[in-house]
């Protein structure tokens, strides 16, 4: 199991399909895999770096594959409804189904302070979850290759075949867990050069990975493959080991 930040997550909330992640005081996130919905308590919605919504906010974000029958729907309002339930059992900031709401929006009650203090680069973990400036969410993935459709996509500033440093961003209810170092993500790894390397400030959690063998990422129509420090000839050399670094 992935080591969370999550104050809790509850699995097939109110048996409607979705996964529920709830942050205290803040929000309730629901997701299916496909459709993600953000529940958030008054004050609590971002509107800018700024600002924030004065009251309860619902944001729903997808893909193509957003297509609902009647059913879905009930199902999708259960889980809401569930969730609102949930979040106003902490008896603040509560959200009033009764209340006219709007969409006026206000400075937030307290700005997160900044942090000045970065990660040293050779401090952090391949596999683990590291946050930027914008406190958004990045994989550490050391050092790989990315392939599509069997060609090979990333390569380092000097020409070599392999990124030193590699980077996916992240998504806890969109990163699925098919075995052993073996992830399935909707995002694609970034390579990048020491010159160009990412600045993190935090560490958010670690996925469960065994260092002595390959992870692999099956994105879309492209895998990823982290060496863990191995510089591969190629992709072929690679798929010469299996998830727990026997040669095949």
């Amino acid at each position: 199991m992935i080591n969370s930040k999550y104050d809790l997550i509850i699995t097939n909330i109110a048996e409607s399909g979705f996964n529920a992640y709830y942050t205290k005081g803040i929000n309730m996130k629901l997701s299916d895999g496909v459709t993600v919905i953000d529940i958030y308590k008054p004050g609590m919605c971002p509107y800018n770096k700024e600002e924030v919504y004065k009251d309860a906010i619902i944001r729903v974000s997808g893909n193509s594959k957003n297509v609902f029958t009647y059913s879905d729907m009930k199902k999708m309002n259960q889980a809401i409804e569930e969730a609102i339930d949930f979040l106003n059992k902490e008896n603040e900031n509560i959200i009033d189904r009764e209340k006219e709401s709007t969409y006026e929006h206000m400075k937030a009650p307290q700005l997160e302070r900044k942090k000045t203090s970065a990660i040293k680069f050779q401090d952090l973990e391949i596999g683990g979850v590291y946050l930027d400036e914008k406190n958004k969410k990045w994989i550490f993935l050391g050092q790989g290759t990315l392939m599509e459709n069997g060609v090979q996509q990333n390569c380092s500033n000097s020409g070599l075949d392999y990124a030193e440093y590699m980077y996916m961003e992240y998504e806890e209810e969109k990163l699925e867990i098919i075995n052993t170092n073996e992830f399935k993500s909707e995002y694609f790894p970034h390579p990048g050069t020491y010159a160009s390397k990412k600045r993190f400030f935090e560490k958010y959690c670690q996925l469960p990975v065994n260092l002595k063998a390959p992870i692999i990422l099956n994105c879309g129509s492209a895998k990823f493959i982290c060496m863990h420090g191995v510089k591969p000839k190629s992709y072929y050399d690679q798929m010469a080991y299996d998830a727990n670094g026997k040669t095949i």
